[in-house]
């Protein structure tokens, strides 16, 4: 009954097209990360699915209507069915009993543009210290684009201020003969200034300052295209041992997923039953109640006398919950497990991609230095590279 009453005082707003992961707070207390696949919704007995890109919000109450607007304007009024979650175990269906709330990520980033709106109305244009803490905390919440206006604004405040320099790193500025400027500044400024070829250049000469022939240079701009192919070959390699790697996780521990969100779903209709069952005999005691020609209050006395919190169904319900509170504690622990493999994988592949990218980098500079280097010798670049150990 408690929890009936707390579900009544509250509602849940569902915002679509999420840029993140979404999060899912379910009844039981827990909790999942993943991505919100569609909404089934019932409108007058009849049933129909809703992509999360078509739809715009949902407002879930158990004291009144659902309604449900899509992106198109039309709003509707009834009831959630269910909602199909995509998370670290596959895609699952949560009927609306399961759920408590839903965090999508558009909606974590609308709540971060609303906060940062509050917090730039009490910094001043000229603090320069204040815009750059600004524009870190907007990187921790991933306004990437909110974070570089006020760098800039920091820096136009004070472009020789305590956090110029580091303003200046956020930005992707680089230092070159004592000036600020970015990537592609300085590479024009180095060839401009005779201090080392430009990416994109062929190289004349060969590292011991000799002229190339057009054979030569040929070779080389050759060489340098098969090593950008090179590099693409590897990262398709990669990405395809990455899917390998994350199928194999998932087939892993998919039984051992099923089987702990079943647990969770029987007990929940267990729960259920319960409560149906304790209805109906309410219901059933009522009428005779009735029968007998009692009224108002001294109804309500004998039912609670005989159904309250304190009768044998309110405490077979409050074992389920026990009962429920293990099983969902259990299910949260695999998806831990689960989060915890992918994770490694996650983590071995980002790095095999930068040594790809480091191989690909020393290739590329001795080609741009005039060395010729064969098939071979770029692929075993490559491959030394990968066979370190992670």
């Amino acid at each position: 009954m408690r929890r009936v009453a707390l579900a009544a005082c509250t509602a849940v707003l569902l915002l679509a097209q999420a840029a993140g992961a979404d999060v899912l707070k379910l009844s039981n207390g827990g909790e999942l990360k993943g991505t919100l696949r569609q909404i089934i919704f019932d409108l007058d007995g009849k049933r129909s699915a809703h992509p999360r890109d078509a739809v715009a919000s949902v407002w879930v109450s158990l004291t009144e209507k659902d309604s449900l607007k899509l992106k198109d304007g039309t709003t509707h009024r009834g009831e959630l069915v269910s909602m199909e979650f995509k998370t670290l175990g596959g895609l699952m269906t949560f009927p609306r009993k399961e759920v408590l709330t839903v965090l999508l990520g558009d909606t974590l980033l609308e709540q971060a543009r609303k906060e940062l709106q509050k917090k730039r109305a009490t910094i001043a244009d000229a603090d320069a210290v204040g815009l750059y803490e600004l524009a870190r905390w907007c990187l921790s919440k991933r306004l990437k684009d909110e974070a570089r206006r006020l760098a800039e604004a920091s820096l136009k405040a004070d472009p020789n201020g305590k956090f110029a320099e580091k303003a200046h790193r956020l930005l992707g500025h680089v230092r070159y003969k004592g000036e600020w400027m970015t990537r592609e500044e300085m590479i024009k400024r180095k060839k401009a200034d005779g201090d080392g070829p430009a990416p994109g250049d062929k190289p004349k000469t060969d590292p011991n300052g000799n002229a190339l022939s057009p054979e030569q240079r040929k070779a080389l701009t050759d060489a340098i295209a098969k090593n950008d192919d090179l590099r693409r070959a590897y990262l398709e390699r990669l990405d395809d041992q990455r899917k390998e790697a994350l199928g194999l996780v998932e087939a892993k521990y998919k039984q051992q997923w099923n089987e702990a969100n079943q647990k969770v779903k029987d007990v929940l209709d267990q729960i259920d039953g319960k409560k149906d069952e304790w209805k109906e005999e309410v219901r059933k005691y009522r009428r005779e109640l009735e029968a007998k020609h009692l009224i108002g209050m001294e109804i309500a006395k004998r039912i609670d006398a005989r159904f309250g919190k304190d009768c044998g169904h309110a405490r077979d319900v409050d074992r389920l919950k026990g009962d429920l509170r293990r099983v969902a504690r259990d299910r949260a622990k695999v998806a831990a497990v689960i989060k915890a493999a992918q994770s490694r994988v996650t983590r071995k592949v980002t790095t095999r991609k930068e040594r790809i990218f480091r191989a690909f980098q020393k290739n590329k500079l001795l080609l741009q230095s005039g060395k010729l280097l064969t098939l071979n010798q770029m692929t075993d670049t490559y491959d030394t590279a990968l066979k370190k150990k992670n």
